[in-house]
């Protein structure tokens, strides 16, 4: 028996299967998208001449160390929000109900790779249509102007957003697309971080690995109206990428 095998074992043997969503999903989210985020918010503030040569917009776009610091209230609320009200909803089953699969035996490499290719096609459409629907002069005035405030994004920016945004173009998506097909909650936790990370990624306005992810989402923030979707694919279909 692996190491991994008898630790998950163990953990599935002594936690409910709500407890170990709700405190798995909330590492995800620290170790994915906190961690890498206040990463790159210190290049973003020392600015090493390394990394700032690497930004995909012009220094007179790029936000003030004033505007970076004041995102932090924003984004680390609406994190708190999303882990409280998501240890609330699961609590209601007294942390015995869950739409993933928590076996002890852990998922094959096969399915893992099965899930995570139909989880990122459905949280595509899914991100797609949400974020074109946010979009709507009603919605984007509301609640999404909040989130294009910072026209040269940083990484934390992909989550300054209104609360319902949050949940909505952030959350959603991700754990809709996994649900749906019910999967065992260790993959969910590796599609969750890849997810996150890149967010973090996404927005961090730096041109990293020649990533199109990164220069993709940049232009829609400097643009707005154009590259709403992730593999682009969505935007293709729809003539709104660039």
């Amino acid at each position: 028996m692996s190491f991994a095998t008898s630790t998950w074992e163990g953990i599935c043997a002594r936690y409910t299967p709500g407890w170990i969503e709700g405190v798995g999903s909330a590492a995800v989210q620290f170790f994915g998208f906190i961690l890498p985020g206040l990463g790159f918010l210190a290049f973003d503030i020392l600015k090493p001449a390394s990394f700032a040569s690497r930004k995909i917009q012009q220094p007179c776009k790029q936000p003030s160390k004033r505007q970076m610091l004041s995102c932090l209230g924003l984004v680390f609320g609406n994190q708190l929000f999303l882990i409280a009200s998501h240890f609330f909803l699961l609590r209601i089953s007294n942390y015995e109900l869950t739409p993933f699969r928590m076996d002890s035996q852990l998922p094959s490499i096969l399915e893992v790779v099965i899930n995570c290719a139909v989880g990122a096609i459905l949280r595509d459409v899914v991100l797609y249509y949400v974020h074109r629907l946010m979009h709507t002069k009603i919605l984007y005035r509301r609640i999404h102007r909040i989130h294009h405030e910072f026209r040269a994004p940083i990484a934390l920016a992909a989550i300054y957003s209104h609360t319902i945004d949050h949940v909505l173009v952030n959350a959603m998506p991700i754990y809709i697309s996994m649900a749906v097909q019910r999967v065992h909650f260790l993959t969910l936790m590796l599609f969750a971080f890849v997810a996150v990370f890149d967010a973090a990624v996404s927005h961090s306005g730096y041109s990293l690995f020649r990533l199109p992810s990164v220069e993709n989402h940049d232009i829609h923030h400097e643009k707005g109206n154009i590259n709403f979707g992730i593999l682009g694919v969505m935007d293709w279909l729809h003539g709104t990428h660039a």
